[in-house]
């Protein structure tokens, strides 16, 4: 009978290990799509872009693809990787505590646990499995969404292969303005602009004497 609890007990810590590792997996895909999307508000905010095949794309959008792809894989290895190990130590703590339900029918918790996981919404029953892929899914809805968002958006302020700046309509701006000559000041245009005036003031005032 000793023997037995111990082998419970040892079937509870590995539970509890692997239990842990889901959370911590959890917790870096979390830091990772907040690290993914701070980056991508910076990008988008700075107007950084790039050009593929002539055509300018936000950075945004490299940006929350390897941020969807790194989602992809915290999940493949939560649900697929860890969760199954987590499930067969629940199998196996539930098919101990079936074997001392006789002798010590305090030992349930495997069961107990079992009970109270699924959340039922109306006429569906969504166990933990369930749970992992709508945590998942949904973020990564969102991240092709945002992608998809990018893509259509025209980004402005860039330049094209030409070296032109484009506005924000998509139109190319005249070409660059020339230095002044050398030997000459740029205030000089303005000077003459008021030169003209003054002299004609001068004139009147002279024909206006004699």
């Amino acid at each position: 009978m000793t023997i037995i609890v111990d082998l419970w007990k040892k079937s509870v810590d590995v539970q509890q290990h692997f239990n842990d590792l889901e959370l911590r997996i959890r917790n870096y895909a979390v830091t990772l799509l907040v690290a993914v999307l701070g980056a991508t508000a910076f990008a988008m905010k700075e107007h950084l872009t790039f050009s593929l095949w002539s055509i300018n794309f936000s950075l945004g959008v490299p940006l929350l693809g390897a941020g969807l792809i790194g989602w992809l894989s915290f999940y493949s290895l939560d649900r697929w990787g860890y969760h199954r190990l987590l499930y067969g130590a629940v199998k196996h703590g539930r098919y101990i505590e079936e074997r001392l339900a006789r002798t010590l029918p305090e030992i349930t918790l495997a069961r107990a646990i079992g009970r109270e996981s699924p959340i039922k919404i109306w006429r569906w029953t969504i166990h933990s499995a369930r749970k992992i892929d709508m945590f998942y899914g949904l973020i990564s809805l969102m991240l092709l969404v945002m992608i998809g968002f990018l893509l259509i958006a025209r980004p402005g302020g860039n330049t094209d292969g030409s070296g032109g700046i484009v506005n924000r309509a998509g139109v190319q701006s005249s070409s660059p303005v020339k230095p002044p000559r050398s030997g000459t000041s740029s205030t000089d245009g303005y000077s003459a602009v008021f030169r003209a005036p003054m002299q004609r003031i001068e004139s009147d005032e002279g024909q206006a004497k004699h």
